[in-house]
């Protein structure tokens, strides 16, 4: 990965953009059935060799547009999932002023990639719009990353991974959804990036300047344990990252796409991105995250 973005506009063949455009209408389709506000516009931010480009779903600020936007990254253990999961929660957070970003990446299933290359794009992808927000429509001070499960782990490997000619990134904070941040072999997925180190595993890689930091989890996710959401925000307060942390009583692995969870986290999402706009996101009490 490069430090720097190629937008690709000349040499798309006809069938792979039809292609691209034959899932923006079937994303379109589904969110009429939901009743969800389809995205303002579709940008390809780049063309990966093994197959068709990858593409950020942009859904602009509505009214008076509060000075962040925030990118998403699906979830679907790097083998799968949408960028539409995440449609909902951008056209809440649009429609309360801010910008929201849905962004597509390599997946096992689609491109026969691996893990690697989802965090490469993940980076390239939180680069373009970095370096493109005006021409995006977006007027934003702070940018934020965030996702759910591995969309979660590559949120947060902007911040803490480093190699493979990627270089980390510095979102102005990150939102995670029950994320996927322990890959030893007491995590998840294991088998498929052992080969890459411990150093891909977030919770073996926190740095010092990490960024205020949401974690809205369940108490019975079975995937992302509640016990491993303890660990990881310990070790985050031990590096006094002003951290905030929602346990759901009850909730499982994905509860915050439906009710009667979503709204809840919307509010949170939305209360910890005034506090860090405003700068009063402090570091967390001492202790294990509050069970609701």
């Amino acid at each position: 990965m490069v430090s720097f973005i190629i937008v690709f506009v000349v040499g798309f063949s006809f069938a792979s953009m039809g292609r691209v455009h034959e899932k923006v209408n079937e994303a379109r389709s589904h969110l009429r059935e939901l009743g969800v506000k389809r995205p303002d516009e579709i940008v390809v931010f780049k063309k990966p060799p093994e197959g068709e480009p990858l593409y950020l779903s942009l859904f602009r600020p509505e009214g008076g547009a509060k000075g962040a936007t925030i990118i998403f990254f699906h979830g679907g253990g790097w083998l799968g999932g949408n960028p539409k999961q995440f449609f909902p929660h951008c056209n809440w957070l649009a429609s309360n002023g801010y910008g929201c970003i849905s962004a597509s990446y390599r997946t096992a299933h689609e491109y026969g990639t691996s893990p690697l290359h989802a965090v490469e794009d993940a980076n390239d992808a939180f680069r373009y719009v970095q370096s493109h927000q005006e021409s995006l429509g977006f007027d934003s001070s702070y940018l934020f990353a965030g996702g759910g499960s591995a969309g979660g782990h590559l949120a947060t490997s902007l911040v803490t991974y480093s190699g493979h000619n990627i270089s980390p990134v510095s979102p102005a904070g990150l939102v995670l959804f029950n994320p996927v941040i322990d890959n030893s072999s007491d995590g998840y997925g294991y088998e498929r990036v052992k080969f890459l180190g411990d150093e891909f595993s977030p919770i073996k890689s926190i740095v010092s300047d990490f960024p205020p930091t949401l974690i809205l989890s369940g108490s019975d996710d079975v995937i992302v344990p509640a016990e491993t959401i303890y660990r990881f925000s310990e070790k985050l307060s031990d590096k006094n990252v002003a951290t905030s942390v929602k346990i759901y009583s009850g909730a499982k692995h994905g509860f915050f796409n439906k009710d009667p969870f979503f709204v809840d986290a919307m509010h949170e999402i939305s209360d910890f991105l005034e506090r860090v706009i405003g700068g009063t996101e402090t570091r967390m009490a001492t202790g294990q995250p509050r069970a609701i």
